[in-house]
């Protein structure tokens, strides 16, 4: 005898993603690992930044992402 309820659309197994899912991905991953980087290169070579906390500014490039480093980059430099 059958299972009285019909098959969720959604029991069914995922298709794996695609080459260009995936290469997608790894470019966003490797661009923001390359702008985590020249923002902590160049943290690390200013001797102030706004705040004065450079701990705070390093946890908000690496954590924070995008939206930290950019910032970092606008304002926590004091560049303008």
């Amino acid at each position: 005898m059958g299972h009285p309820y019909p098959a969720s659309p959604f029991a069914s197994p995922a298709a794996p993603p695609s080459a260009v899912a995936v290469a997608t991905i790894l470019l966003v991953l490797a661009i923001d690992i390359a702008l985590i980087r020249y923002c902590l290169s160049d943290l690390d070579r200013r001797a102030i930044v706004v705040g004065g906390n450079k701990t705070f500014w390093a946890a908000a490039i690496v954590l924070g992402g995008p939206l930290g480093q950019m910032a970092y980059m606008l304002y926590g430099r004091g560049e303008f």
